[in-house]
């Protein structure tokens, strides 16, 4: 019984059909029956049967089943692995930053490191933090600098900076002659904010839900500088961080912080935790530390 075997014989369970298998796998519906038939005989144990014309497990394909997901997932990070050291020294390394989070963190640090270290390329592009994080785990990233908190399930994450989160008052809001906000403040006014697919979201959110109040997000948008746009006009309040105010200002509007010190932009570099770094990905991150004075104690397991 080989890991072929093994690949055709879990899709056959996923798709419950060996007709659907054979169109998932590029193989011949015979390919596939022959294959089955092969590790039966080699067993000597029943693996499928079929039950009213359904495609069902045996007690032995079930334990089968359960048994090799774990091992096809852990060759294929294996090979994933070795294909990385093997081609470490001779590949860029492609880096994913959240929008908005390389403007907190300045161009210049980038620069900098491709400056000193011009044998190695960085590949830099920009999503929002759920597009980062699933193309980490898709393997089209190597790192990613994205808003926490993080699933430490699936990913090495170390706090690189964080920022205060704030709120965008226009002068004629009567919220404008408050000095700072509480979430319950917010029970009547429209919300503009970074949509779904960012982390800040989640963030407001459950905590206007611990406040026991259900924010009226009335503008979720995709980029914070929209998010500024909304908030000079008097039907809403933006959210938004200090670092964004200081660089494009915020003219009609009062920036009030939150009481709340834990609501922050907690800016956190990401992997992918079941695959290793390479070198040059080494180099990069202990650059990063470096320049951002990170005691790399604090790494532990990173």
């Amino acid at each position: 019984m080989d890991l072929k075997q093994l690949r055709y014989f879990l899709q056959i369970c996923e798709d419950k059909s060996f007709s659907n298998a054979a169109k998932s796998l590029f193989v011949t519906q015979q390919a596939l029956s022959k294959s089955i038939k092969n590790m039966e005989e080699e067993l000597q144990l029943p693996l499928l049967v079929r039950s009213n014309n359904v495609l069902e497990l045996t007690e032995y394909g079930e334990y089968l089943y359960k048994h090799s997901i774990p091992i096809i997932q852990e060759y294929d990070i294996l090979m994933q692995n070795l294909n990385k050291m093997s081609i470490s020294n001779h590949e860029s390394i492609k880096i994913g930053f959240s929008n908005g989070v390389l403007n907190a963190l300045s161009t210049e640090f980038i620069a900098d490191f491709s400056k000193n270290h011009r044998d190695i390329e960085l590949d830099i592009s920009e999503h929002t933090d759920l597009e980062c994080e699933q193309l980490i785990l898709d393997n089209k990233l190597d790192m990613a600098f994205l808003i926490g908190p993080i699933d430490k399930s699936k990913f090495n994450s170390i706090t690189i900076k964080k920022e205060n989160m704030c709120a965008l008052v226009n002068d004629d809001n009567p919220l404008s002659r408050k000095n700072t906000l509480d979430f319950v403040d917010l029970k009547d006014e429209n919300i503009v904010i970074l949509n779904h697919k960012f982390r800040t979201y989640y963030n407001f959110v459950s905590r206007c839900e611990k406040a026991g109040l259900t924010p009226n997000i009335t503008y979720p948008v995709g980029g914070i500088l929209t998010v500024h746009r909304f908030s000079r006009s008097n039907d809403c309040v933006g959210i938004s961080a200090y670092f964004v105010v200081d660089e494009i200002g915020s003219s009609n509007t009062k920036v009030l912080p939150f009481n709340d010190e834990t609501f922050v932009w907690e800016i956190c570099l990401v992997t992918n935790k079941d695959l290793c770094m390479t070198n040059n990905e080494k180099k990069f991150i202990n650059y990063t530390l470096n320049y951002h004075n990170i005691n790399k104690k604090s790494l532990g397991n990173y």
